[in-house]
């Protein structure tokens, strides 16, 4: 060991060295021995690192410290790695502060704690005071009855003691005892009589109107009244009255009765006929078209009633429907409803239905049409129905630009009539059932190719409205659109 002892104060006179080279070392270990560290310090090193530190604070051990038994005159500070007390309790491993696993521990009285993921908690000795509804409990510490909680939605109670609820609806209860299950008086307005008592013999209950009025019949003159335990018995007194004749005989507004004077059996018998009646004073109510009548009390219900139209005039309104059949040739001249103009005269035999006011439909079984010959021009709002031919001057229709308001010209026209087809064809049998008899072939388009591209040529036929009818002169502007767009194409091909 180096270093050394002077005289006789039996102090160290080397100097005080450092870690690494102690001041007094192992010949052959020189960074291990001891060296000052300072005033009242010293420190222990070893292979050059220090292990212990030595003062007047105390002992400090740096690194591990393996030993069998070590004493501490005081206490190992928390901060040391000691636990910074001198005694403990219970068995087993020391617990640290993060997740410990205790056995059995005894708790005694925590300032705080969170027991949501404990099990086992004893609810009758290891919990104490009031658990409250918020937290799932009752709130209270008592109960009444036994069996199931009883929770607050659609509870089932075996014989409950309800005591005096503030409110209830016992509309869906059954087996309430009218006799001591409810009190008061059971009104009128629900199903009650509003009185609390039993009539006596003789009395009953009449109603006035809001309720009952509880009274006794009373006797007339020649009748009694005996009254019974549930029964009430009304006889005339003596024998009453008869009636010994009736006379038949006499007449008003010309109706007889006739028979004579009746004492016993007999017929009395009306007859005559009625008349002198007067409609204003002596006769009431409105007689029905069914009866002859007009059904109404005014013009305006009476041809409601009767469904035919107004008078003409300014006031003139509704439609008349005339049918022709027979020999239409007497009629020098027929005006219709719906026409201007000068109407034509027919001159042949018509059989069918030849003409209606506002729509004239098909003459269905006439086998010639005539010639409207002395029309000069006919202007109809309506429609023409013909089975055959009819010729006349000249047939216009309003056209004028003042009077139109123009939305735009007809597109694509080459494109919708290259949609089309014009075939020839005879009417059909059903075509024949629906008046159109001419037998001859004939050319047209088909109603249901126009109305995709040209619906405004396109509408429901009169006589049915199942079916479709062309206006064939509406085509004719698509024509001439048609054939606009065919000579551009021309003048474009020339160059």
């Amino acid at each position: 060991m180096t270093g050394e002892r002077i005289g006789n104060s039996n102090q160290f006179l080397q100097i005080s060295g450092v870690v690494s080279a102690p001041a007094y070392s192992w010949a052959s270990d020189n960074d291990t021995g001891l060296y000052r560290i300072g005033a009242n310090n010293i420190g222990v090193a070893a292979s050059g690192a220090k292990v212990l530190d030595i003062s007047s604070a105390g002992l400090t051990v740096t690194g591990a410290l393996s030993a069998t038994t070590v004493s501490f005159s005081n206490a190992l500070p928390v901060a040391s790695g000691g636990t910074g007390v001198t005694t403990s309790t219970g068995t087993g491993n020391t617990v640290l502060s993060t997740s410990p696993t205790l056995v059995t521990p005894i708790l005694g009285t925590p300032t705080s704690g969170n027991l949501a993921n404990c099990t086992g908690i004893s609810l009758t000795a290891g919990v104490s005071g009031t658990l409250p509804v918020a937290n799932g409990g009752t709130g209270v510490t008592t109960s009444t009855g036994s069996g199931n909680v009883v929770l607050s939605t659609s509870p089932t109670f075996t014989t409950p003691l309800l005591g005096t609820p503030t409110s209830g609806n016992l509309a869906n209860c059954t087996g309430v005892s009218l006799t001591a299950g409810v009190s008061g008086t059971l009104p009128v307005a629900n199903g009650g009589t509003g009185l609390t008592t039993t009539p006596s013999n003789g009395f009953v209950d009449i109603g006035n109107g809001t309720g009952f009025t509880r009274a006794a019949i009373t006797a007339g003159s020649g009748v009694t009244v005996t009254n019974g335990a549930g029964t009430i018995t009304i006889a005339a007194t003596g024998s009453g009255g008869t009636v010994t004749s009736v006379a038949t005989s006499g007449s008003v507004n010309g109706i007889t009765l006739t028979g004579g004077t009746i004492t016993s059996t007999g017929t009395i018998t009306l007859g005559g006929t009625l008349s002198g009646v007067s409609l204003t004073s002596q006769v009431t109510g409105t007689l029905p078209v069914a009866n002859g009548g007009t059904g109404g009390t005014s013009q305006a219900t009476a041809q409601s009633a009767l469904d035919v139209p107004s008078r003409g005039g300014s006031g003139a309104s509704g439609t008349w429907g005339i049918n022709i059949s027979g020999n239409a040739a007497t009629a020098s001249n027929m005006a219709y409803s719906g026409l201007t103009g000068t109407v034509p005269t027919w001159n042949q035999n018509t059989t069918g239905n030849a003409a209606t006011a506002t729509t004239a439909t098909t003459a269905t079984t006439a086998t010639t049409a005539t010639t409207a010959t002395t029309a000069t021009t006919a202007t109809t709002a309506n429609a023409l129905n013909a089975s055959n031919s009819y010729t006349a001057v000249d047939f216009t229709a309003t056209s004028d630009t003042r009077l139109k308001d123009v939305y735009g010209s007809i597109t694509d026209a080459l494109d919708k009539v290259d949609a089309l087809s014009g075939f020839y064809y005879r009417n059909n049998d059903k075509a024949r059932s629906l008046g159109q008899v001419k037998e001859d072939q004939q050319v047209g388009l088909s109603a249901q190719d126009l109305q995709d591209v040209l619906p405004e040529a396109v509408s429901r036929w009169s006589v049915d409205p199942e079916y479709l009818v062309v206006a064939y002169d509406r085509v004719i502007p698509l024509l001439v659109e048609a054939i606009k767009e065919l000579r551009a194409e021309v003048k474009a091909l020339k160059g």
